[in-house]
C-alpha cells in the first residue's frame, strides 16, 4: 500500500523494475544502463494541452508513460522541440487535474496514424502533483 507522503529517491539503473516502500518513503528504480536516471511508468492519460506563448485553444493528446521529470504524450501535430507547452493531465478517479509546463526533448512521427510521438520535461512539477502521479502508476 502506497503511504500518504511519497519520497522519490532516484537510484542509478541497473536491470530490472524495483519498487520497495517502508515507513513514509517509496523507492523506484530499473537497473539496466540504457541511459535513462528514473524509471517509466506506462500509463494511458487523457492530456489536453496548448502551446504557452500562444495561449490558443487546448488540443487533445494522451500519454503513453511517465516519469518523474516528464511524459511522454501522443500528439496530433508536429511541434518544435524547445517548444513550451501547458498541459493538463487528468488522473481517474481524482477530482482536479494536474496542470503544469513542460518543453518538448524531442519528436518524432508515430509509426500507426498521423501522430506524432513527443517526450516532454516537466519545467515545474509541484511534488503534490508528482504524488499523485506516482500513486495512480502505481495502482
Amino acid at each position: 500500500m502506497v503511504q500518504e507522503s511519497i519520497k522519490h529517491f532516484p537510484i542509478p539503473m541497473r536491470k530490472s523494475p524495483k519498487v520497495i516502500t517502508g515507513g513514509d518513503f517509496l523507492v523506484c528504480w530499473r537497473v539496466d544502463m540504457n541511459k535513462r536516471a528514473y524509471y517509466r511508468f506506462n500509463v494511458n492519460l487523457e492530456v489536453r494541452y496548448r502551446i504557452l506563448e500562444s495561449l490558443k485553444e487546448y488540443k487533445g493528446a494522451s500519454s503513453e508513460n511517465v516519469s518523474e521529470r516528464g511524459v511522454m504524450i501522443s500528439l496530433p501535430e508536429y511541434l518544435e522541440p524547445n517548444t513550451r507547452v501547458e498541459l493538463i493531465i487528468k488522473i481517474p478517479e481524482e477530482a482536479k487535474s494536474i496542470i503544469t509546463i513542460g518543453r518538448i526533448v524531442w519528436i518524432k512521427k508515430a509509426m500507426i496514424g498521423d501522430f506524432y510521438n513527443a517526450g516532454l520535461h516537466f519545467v515545474h512539477l509541484p511534488n503534490a502533483c508528482r504524488e499523485k502521479l506516482y500513486k495512480y502508476a502505481l495502482l
